[in-house]
């Protein structure tokens, strides 16, 4: 099956109009799709394995990120029990979930203790095993979309190596630990964001941060919390 192409051209051109507040030929159209719904959407279609929601429906915007994990180099299988998986995940943690399972039990944590912040040492973030996926990402990209690249936020990543429990409490007992770590973490995070931007040429369009600061009820903590601590 054959779908019309647009320049690339002209959809980074659609893009970047909008975010220099001039009027576009249309709107631009971003969305991502799960796996798992792309892999229905071929099969209920009679699609092949070449063909993309995003290509079908004009998506305009990728957004490609690097490995921002603190640790990349540590990530790896720990051990296998059944259709259950105990790894390290790169994050700083030690989790467990089942085999193909998306979500997971935290069992542990590498900032366990406060004290060990002054300790703490991320992998570097020029390290090429970061980029390696996302470099071939952004040029398969570009002769499609706009693309950008993106990096986590500050309280989802801080919260990866603390805990997500410890973390808010700590934003409650220890707002001056919390604070020290939030540095860290985002000092990390704008380094990985600086060197894909270089790495991947895209200086021109920018990096998305990405961050879940609420639940579907409320945010996790106070608007002046998060002025004091992350803003």
């Amino acid at each position: 099956m054959f779908f019309p192409k647009e320049p690339p051209d002209l959809v980074r051109r659609r893009v970047m109009s909008v975010l220099h507040h001039e009027p576009p030929d249309r709107l631009p159209v971003y969305d991502s799709f799960w796996p798992e719904f792309s892999e229905r959407w071929r099969r209920e279609k009679g699609l092949g394995p070449d063909v993309t929601p995003e290509d079908y429906y004009f998506v305009d915007i990728a957004v490609v990120v690097a490995r921002e994990e603190f640790f990349p180099t540590r990530r790896r299988v720990l051990r296998e029990e059944d259709d259950v998986l105990v790894r390290d995940d790169g994050w700083g943690r030690i989790v467990r979930t089942r085999r193909g399972g998306y979500f997971y039990e935290e069992l542990s944590h590498e900032l366990d203790d406060p004290r060990k912040l002054d300790r703490l040492s991320f992998d570097p973030p020029d390290l090429d095993l970061r980029y390696a996926e996302f470099s071939k990402a952004v040029e398969r990209e570009k002769a499609k979309r706009c693309v950008f690249c993106k990096i986590g936020g500050p309280y989802i990543r801080s919260s990866f190596v603390r805990g997500t429990e410890a973390f808010l409490v700590d934003l409650v007992r220890d707002e001056a630990f919390a604070r020290e770590l939030v540095l860290k973490v985002a000092g990390h995070l704008v380094e990985v964001g600086k060197e894909s931007l270089r790495r991947g040429r895209l200086q021109d369009t920018g990096v998305w941060i990405y961050d879940d600061m609420g639940s579907s009820r409320a945010p996790m903590f106070s608007p002046r919390t998060f002025e004091r601590v992350f803003y």
